[in-house]
């Protein structure tokens, strides 16, 4: 094909590249200019577009020209074509000869040369697109040496149309190392490159397409008011401003990088935010936007994206934001516009590269001013991710020396079998549509290509050179429902790689930026769409409280562990229960990778809300006698108290120490337990865990900070603070938030006068966050004639009957979970009603239990709660404190409990650990009882994680794993977050031997299940067994 036309016209521009941006903005620009409107147009690659100008021209013209067609801005979508030209010359980069030739005849004119770099082809300086400029720069450098010009020879102005950042700068910098590299006469080369050439940064800004049935002919937007703007610091364009064409000269920084910035971190970021997401929902054009389904959730997500992470990122004066709002309202007008968009797979291309330089500038920001990242930027990382994951392995051909991977799009099955016809150069039935040269997206068949340039380290890895394509590296995870954390390490490398994220730091808020896109992204390559995703922020469900504006924070599904020694506090799992990673199986072929189970279990040990089964606790409502609360509660809780006397100076007796305030006896533990000892203790480590928890411990920064009895007043004055601003039902939710308690059973005890009023004559009011027990100690302990007087005081018969109708009227009034009672350490059941052959709490005579209690509880199917094994008063001087255990209780009174009142439900736990295996077999044997949690001496871990991993492979998940037995309420906070850890430990390894023994279906939903079950979920279903 002859490429040029026989014409004598002296070229003053060449322009590599015959891209979309060149051909609607430059070439047009270029023909109003007085110096530079010779044009020679170079094809980079291919004959597709010199073929079309050699069509077009007519027999004996001497210059070529080509159409583009422009959408006028009225609403019936009216398109107007332009033509453009005269052209001079049109012609092949493999024509190296022919174009030498022009180069040779035209060196001395050449004032301009326009090239259409991507961000691809600017990823190094061994890219074709550098290559074919520096050589055709050496071809301008040899001539302009061995001609004789007329004149002094002109400077060459460089221009690029496509936005990388200071474009200019990069592109020089890339020329400079390709000549080093390769020119032997590099010195001189180099020389002139410094000297006569002059690399301007420019941004281009016109949405083009192309016409349907036409790729040669551009579809463009009207000409907007900064087309083309250039950076001319020193004069030296060979023209000014073409208001008529767009273009824009700054000769100050400062102005030409507000342009910059505005248009790369609003415009160019918002349409890369929502392209891939686009194109995966099968949404080939943004015009799409323009409808009424799509238009209110994609556009708020980018209004989202726009006010909480772009604009914050703007420098903080008035007329800059106004700017950049002004900006984005324009932009999104033309986002929207009804008869005139781009392909979502077009603007799709080099998304991984495009992320670091449209996207990171903001995070980067963001990071800096400590300022949260958004839910809506995790997600435009997400989906650029998951936009770049072939369907499988092997899923990807070669196009000239670049792989082209294959793709899967939202709604379709990914593909798990290797089919060479599928991954073949398409044949281009009709439901195939290009969208870039020789890349092809078939929604009816679900699948797009792409091509991914960037390579990280190969994973995981001691060396520093060996690399693999991002996209491989995605693929290599494999078809089964991975784990988020098993994402991060990947995610982490496509973030900091300088032609990925781009991005630079070591901070929480970027740990969590990682782990946020992880935990999207595993839910989008298994399945979970990109529109199913927007919704659920948009409507604010699960862990979207704010929206696209949630915090990556809350994002977050693993959490950090380590043999369960660090607190496991509630958090929500991003991951709701309809999710499809949800239902597939976390494992193949008994394969278990490092970690997987480990992290799924914990999160959702973390996630679960539990059941808290039995406490001491009771609301505000009730009062602050009964309602404890705060550190100094905190402090002289009994478990404390008798840790302080183990070591309490000789003067301090258990008298004087009962008779100081609250407050003295606070500052007397802290500072014997935490200044004087290292709280190494549970219970004096659950403090410092409910400190840090609650805000108010900062020793973790500031080894000194809470040492002295003036740290201790520090956290008093921040409770009261709080308190006083917010009241006592507010620290009550927060305090059950925190712990993620849906609710306490309370322990509530009819003869207690202090309790009782807060009962009768009118039952107040109180959150649903606590449940009522009817407390019936009494009706065990034996004392007949106690029991008779207090029913007589309570105004009932001292009579078998009378404690039926006592017990009635107060379930009447409390609607109990269940009754409950510590049994002494002396109990024991009469087997029959016969007098018993050893003193007992029940007799013939007054079985205020079997007849009593007993028959209420058939006749009103109340379960009944046994806690088995205290051992009341063994040290009486110290009060509460001084209770202690039975060793070897006797469990055989469950077994005959369980067979004589086979209606009669029994909810049981043990004090002591001798007695935990037997409560196994006792559960096991009777389906009237139920094992709940590890409790009082045997709520510390140690005995925990034992006694739970025996339970679990005695009785699987068919109990209650734990109970705080709280009396404080901050002790929630601890309490759960201790025994999560340490049951979520027990619970991973029981998976890992499930799944090594041959289970390979389990999944995420499964685990799920199970944790609730251990948390409350089990409870429950006991509680509605019908017998």
């Amino acid at each position: 094909v002859a490429s040029s036309s026989p014409n004598n016209r002296t070229i003053t521009s060449l322009c590599l590249g015959t891209g979309r941006f060149l051909r609607c903005v430059l070439v047009p620009a270029l023909l109003e200019t007085k110096d530079c409107s010779a044009i020679a147009l170079i094809q980079p690659r291919g004959t597709s577009f010199v073929d079309y100008c050699s069509a077009r021209r007519g027999a004996g013209a001497n210059h070529y020209s080509y159409e583009v067609d422009t959408v006028l801005p009225s609403s019936d979508g009216e398109v107007i074509t332009e033509e453009i030209g005269p052209i001079p010359y049109v012609i092949r980069m493999e024509d190296r000869c022919e174009l030498s030739a022009l180069i040779q005849q035209h060196a001395c004119s050449i004032r301009l040369i326009g090239v259409g770099v991507t961000e691809a082809g600017l990823a190094s300086a061994e890219t074709k697109a550098i290559h074919d400029l520096v050589w055709i720069l050496y071809q301008i450098f040899q001539n302009r040496l061995t001609s004789s010009c007329t004149n002094a020879p002109t400077p060459i102005c460089i221009l690029n149309t496509d936005n990388v950042p200071w474009n200019g700068d990069v592109i020089q910098s890339l020329v400079l190392q390709a000549i080093n590299a390769n020119y032997d006469d590099g010195e001189e080369f180099r020389k002139f490159c410094t000297t006569q050439l002059w690399f301007l940064n420019t941004m281009v800004d016109r949405i083009t397409s192309q016409r349907e049935g036409n790729s040669q002919v551009p579809l463009t937007e009207p000409c907007p008011a900064k087309a083309l703007v250039i950076e001319d610091l020193t004069n030296i364009l060979p023209f000014g401003n073409i208001p008529t064409k767009g273009v824009v000269v700054r000769n100050s920084r400062d102005e030409f990088q507000l342009d910059l910035q505005l248009k790369l971190v609003i415009a160019n970021a918002t349409h890369t935010a929502c392209a891939h997401a686009l194109g995966l929902s099968s949404f080939l054009n943004t015009t799409v936007l323009s409808t009424e389904g799509n238009h209110p959730l994609f556009l708020s997500y980018l209004d989202s994206l726009f006010q909480t992470q772009i604009l914050p990122t703007t420098p903080d004066n008035g007329k800059n934001r106004d700017e950049a709002q002004n900006v984005y309202t324009e932009w999104k007008c033309r986002l929207v516009h009804p008869y005139f968009g781009l392909s979502t797979f077009f603007i799709g291309q080099n998304g991984v590269i495009k992320s670091g330089i449209r996207i990171s500038p903001t995070v980067a920001k963001l990071l800096q001013q400590n300022t949260p990242i958004s839910a809506a930027t995790a997600f435009a990382y997400a989906s650029i991710l998951r936009y770049v994951t072939p369907s499988y392995a092997t899923c990807n051909r070669n196009d000239g020396g670049a792989i082209v991977y294959r793709g899967w799009l939202d709604g379709t099955s990914r593909p798990t079998a290797i089919d060479e016809k599928a991954i073949a150069v398409p044949t281009s039935p009709s439901s195939n549509i290009m969208y870039a040269d020789n890349m092809y997206v078939n929604c009816t068949e679900g699948w797009y290509e792409f091509k991914c340039s960037c390579r990280i380290p190969v994973l995981p890895t001691n060396s520093t050179t060996e690399t693999n394509y991002l996209s491989d590296a995605l693929s290599n995870f494999g078809d089964i429902a991975q784990s988020p954390v098993l994402y991060c390490e990947t995610i982490r490398q496509f973030l900091i790689h300088p032609q990925g994220g781009n991005l630079v730091s070591s901070s929480a808020a970027f740990e969590d930026l990682i782990l946020a896109i992880a935990t999207l992204y595993a839910r989008m390559v298994a399945g979970d769409s990109c529109v199913d995703i927007l919704q659920e922020m948009q409507e604010k469900k699960g862990i979207y409280s704010s929206g696209f504006a949630t915090p990556c924070a809350a994002l977050v599904d693993t959490t950090t562990f380590s043999a369960s020694v660090i607190p496991l506090h509630y958090r929500k799992c991003p991951i709701p229960d309809e999710s499809i990673l949800m239902k597939l199986p976390l494992v193949k072929n008994t394969s278990l990778p490092e970690k997987l189970l480990e992290s799924v279990v914990y999160a959702e040990v973390a996630n679960v809300l539990v059941v808290d089964v039995h406490t001491h606790l009771f609301p505000p409502s009730h009062g602050f006698t009964l309602c404890l609360f705060g550190i100094d509660e905190l402090l002289t809780y009994h478990y404390l108290v008798s840790e302080y006397f183990m070591t309490a100076p000789p003067e301090i007796t258990p008298d004087k120490f009962y008779s100081l305030d609250k407050k003295e006896q606070a500052n007397l533990i802290w500072n014997a337990l935490f200044v004087q000892q290292t709280p190494l203790s549970e219970a004096t480590r659950g403090v410092i865990t409910t400190l840090e928890r609650l805000g108010w411990w900062n020793g973790r920064n500031n080894h000194n900070a809470a040492t002295t009895t003036g740290d201790l007043d520090a956290i008093r004055a921040l409770e009261q603070k709080f308190i006083r601003e917010r009241g006592a039902e507010e620290y009550c939710e927060m305090i059950f938030c925190l712990a993620g308690v849906r609710y306490a059973v309370m322990t509530n005890i009819p003869f207690e006068p202090e309790e009782a009023r807060h009962w009768r004559p009118v039952r107040k009011q109180f959150s649903e966050r606590f449940r009522s027990a009817l407390r019936v100690d009494d009706f065990l302990k034996g004392d007949e004639e106690a029991l008779e007087r207090n029913l007589k005081l309570a105004g009932y018969e001292g009579s078998l009957e009378g404690a039926r109708q006592y017990l009635r009227d107060w379930a009447d009034i409390y609607h109990p979970e269940y009754m409950m009672a510590c049994t002494p350490h002396n109990f024991h059941l009469t087997e029959n009603c016969c007098q018993p052959e050893e003193a007992s709490i029940v007799n013939e005579s007054s079985d205020f239990f079997s007849e009593a209690l007993m028959k209420v509880c058939e006749e009103r199917d109340l379960p009944i709660a046994l806690k088995i094994g205290a051992h009341r008063g063994i040290n009486p001087e110290l009060k509460a404190a001084g209770d202690g255990v039975v060793a070897f209780a006797d469990g055989s009174v469950v077994a005959r409990l369980c067979s004589r009142f086979p209606k009669v439900r029994f909810l049981a736990t043990f004090l002591s650990r001798n007695n935990q295996h037997e409560a196994c077999v006792l559960a096991n044997k009777f389906r009237n009882l139920h094992i709940y949690g590890c409790w009082w001496y045997c709520n510390i871990p140690s005995i925990i994680k034992d006694t739970t991993q025996m339970r679990l492979e005695m009785l699987g998940t068919a109990f209650t794993a734990q109970h705080s037995d709280a009396r404080v309420l901050d002790q929630l906070i601890y309490k759960w977050s201790h025994s999560r850890a340490v049951i979520a430990s027990s619970l991973s390894e029981q998976y890992a031997k499930l799944v090594y023994s041959g289970w390979t279906s389990l999944t995420r939903s499964d685990i799920r299940r199970d944790v609730k079950s251990l948390f409350g979920g089990s409870y429950e279903i006991f509680m509605a067994k019908s017998l």
